[in-house]
């Protein structure tokens, strides 16, 4: 929530303190080309300090929780925890939308993500659909996806883990939600779909 707050209030500052002196400084005929390019020059800036958080830089977080409260709202609907980092399954109460965030853990803390903290390297779109995703310079694997069925069903991986999951009955079937860490992921690992093997690879 502080997140994107703490940035624009950071940048509109930046923003109005430079359109302040240019106002007072500069000579009409240049006033707008410069009140533009300073304008384009925060967004940029903007952007870029909200895919790289200078945050990481001083600040560390005892709790994956917090890192998820300083960044954005919703509802938390389930967790798992890796060796070096945790995923939330989290509802937008807004528009009931579902949304996954993989919170990276160094020595210091639980860090914000970046936008090269998490790789997602496998995505399958059918009757069971899902993404495979790798936190960068660890060994932590996860995995979220979705898939209709007329009845609930039970979901393990090849490691012999239940996924965790949450069910939307529809009129004539389910909309199953599953979730996981990978303990240990391989070329070799699979989904058992109640008896049903679902190659990942």
């Amino acid at each position: 929530m502080w997140y994107n707050l703490i940035r624009l209030i950071i940048w509109s500052i930046i923003f109005a303190t430079v359109y302040y002196l240019v106002m007072k400084k500069t000579k009409i005929t240049q006033k707008r080309r410069i009140v533009f390019l300073s304008f384009l020059l925060c967004l940029v800036l903007g952007t870029l300090s909200s895919l790289f958080p200078i945050e990481n830089l001083f600040i560390s977080f005892d709790d994956p929780e917090d890192v998820l409260k300083y960044i954005q709202g919703g509802t938390i609907e389930g967790v798992v925890h890796g060796n070096n980092s945790s995923m939330f399954i989290t509802e937008n109460s807004k528009d009931a939308s579902i949304s996954h965030f993989i919170i990276p853990r160094t020595d210091a803390g639980y860090k914000i993500p970046s936008f090269f903290s998490v790789q997602r390297i496998l995505h399958k779109q059918d009757d069971i659909s899902f993404n495979l995703y790798s936190v960068l310079r660890t060994n932590d694997y996860y995995i979220v996806g979705s898939i209709v069925s007329s009845e609930e069903i039970s979901i393990r991986d090849s490691n012999n883990a239940t996924l965790k999951s949450s069910s939307v009955k529809t009129v004539d079937a389910y909309l199953i939600l599953f979730f996981g860490y990978i303990k240990n992921y391989t070329s070799e690992y699979y989904l058992l779909i109640d008896e049903t093997i679902v190659a990942i690879s």
